[in-house]
């Protein structure tokens, strides 16, 4: 499936719409929010960023520091007064949440106290849906069975631990330092307290075959954990030093996106062969967990509806409301600062009415509805060339209301996402974002699945 020149393609996971200084409308933040609707046809999910980690892995894109028991202090006094400068807009303060994430970073590096004191300002601060799912990111060196009693206690029902790979040469040069005892361990006390324990897996490592990606797989799935998150390593995103050792090493280069596609498939054929459910483009589900139960809720809102409500605090978050998206500051310290200072610690924000959002998610969800296509195409009337064309060439298949991404052409949704950007937003994203330079500003607006470790 060749729908864009492959060549231009620097890297695939990011949240839409786009921010930049090409669109920042900060100064209508607060006007704006005063006037957010009541979302009564989408999902609410609250989104807080804890950046605070024991080590630092190199391929991480996301926001984060070293852990320093005094600084986690400040930034949760921090948090607590951003929260009640939120609560002050109606929707903050009236919205029931269907969706908590708590991501980072790695939140399981607070202590006992800090974490039992982030939970509960959550839980004091919001109203909290009964069938809400409330994940967080744990990291297997600091998830302790306390803090797991911790989390079920405050209502947490789902962990997602961050191993990336279980193959000892390629953990250590991304810096995973876990031990497998150590993540046997954590994993272990996840399904005593909890129902859905999920596992982050990456690959397309430099060098790396499909014989062993495909072994690493079927080491983690033995885990018996009921997901299992998959993407392939954003190589934009890693730390200088290692794209140096890369670029040092002629025997390790990293894989074009034609490759990347080519692994991908390999990795969603076995994960079929096994009979896990996809249920997102990256998210698959064990074939033991209740099929009700196979929803990655916070996902779904990632990359689903305009009507799909994120409220995102602390450094680096993200928001999305009908209408409006503004990331926080990426900077712990400017964070903190403004702050204290009485003032949102918003650094962009658009006033964007992102209809196509349904739209450019469909390749991850691999499901969109008829009528919807219909409602775009009076806005982008190419649209309906391109979904033509798609239907004729067998990529998708017909289905009642639907139109669904067929199994076998699932792998290819990262040139097919960029097929349905917008031309000024595809060109933004092309033409403006270079291998060579992405500065941490830039960087922290794209690689946003933001509950990452």
């Amino acid at each position: 499936m060749k729908v864009i020149d492959n060549k231009l393609i620097k890297f695939w996971d990011f949240v839409y719409p786009f921010l930049s200084n090409k669109h920042n409308d900060v100064d209508k933040v607060e006007l704006y929010m005063e006037n957010v609707r009541v979302n009564i046809y989408g999902t609410n999910s609250l989104y807080i960023h804890i950046p605070f980690c024991k080590t630092i892995c190199s391929f991480c894109p996301f926001l984060k520091t070293i852990y320093d028991s005094n600084i986690v202090d400040k930034y949760l006094d921090c948090l607590e007064k951003e929260i009640k400068m939120i609560k002050k807009f109606s929707f903050s303060n009236n919205a029931i949440f269907d969706v908590i994430a708590i991501g980072g970073g790695s939140p399981t590096t607070l202590s006992d106290h800090q974490l039992s004191r982030l939970l509960s300002m959550i839980s004091d601060s919001f109203h909290i849906s009964k069938d809400c799912e409330w994940s967080v990111e744990c990291e297997a060196k600091s998830f302790t069975e306390e803090k797991a009693i911790i989390m079920k206690n405050y209502g947490v029902n789902r962990i997602s631990l961050g191993v990336q790979t279980l193959n000892l040469y390629y953990r250590k040069i991304l810096t995973l330092t876990a031990t497998i005892s150590e993540i046997q361990t954590s994993i272990d006390i996840a399904k005593k307290y909890f129902s859905l324990q999920n596992l982050d897996f990456i690959y397309g490592f430099p060098g790396q075959s499909e014989v062993q990606i495909i072994d690493d797989l079927k080491k983690i799935m033995e885990f018996g954990t009921t997901s299992i998150e998959v993407y392939p390593l954003e190589y934009i995103s890693c730390s200088p030093s290692f794209l140096n050792d890369i670029e040092s090493n002629g025997n390790h280069k990293q894989p074009s996106l034609d490759e990347v596609i080519g692994l991908t498939k390999s990795v969603f054929d076995y994960f079929h062969q096994k009979d896990w459910e996809q249920a997102i483009s990256y998210t698959f589900f064990s074939p033991v967990l209740d099929a009700k139960k196979r929803h990655f809720k916070y996902g779904e809102a990632m990359y689903g509806k305009t009507s799909d409500y994120i409220l995102g605090l602390g450094a680096s978050s993200l928001s999305f409301f009908d209408g409006l998206c503004y990331t926080n500051v990426l900077d712990i310290k400017k964070y903190m600062s403004m702050i204290e200072k009485n003032e949102l610690p918003i650094s962009k924000a658009r006033k964007y009415f992102a209809y196509e959002r349904e739209l450019v998610g469909f390749p991850k969800m691999m499901k969109i509805e008829k009528r919807y296509i219909d409602r775009i195409e009076k806005i982008f009337p190419d649209i309906r060339e391109i979904f033509d064309l798609w239907i004729k060439s067998g990529y998708l298949e017909n289905i009642g209301e639907f139109f669904i991404l067929k199994t076998e052409y699932r792998s290819y949704y990262i040139p097919m996402v960029y097929q349905l950007l917008p031309d000024n937003e595809r060109d933004y994203i092309i033409k403006d974002i270079s291998i060579d330079r992405v500065d941490e500003d830039v960087r922290g607006l794209f690689f946003a699945d933001l509950i990452e470790d």
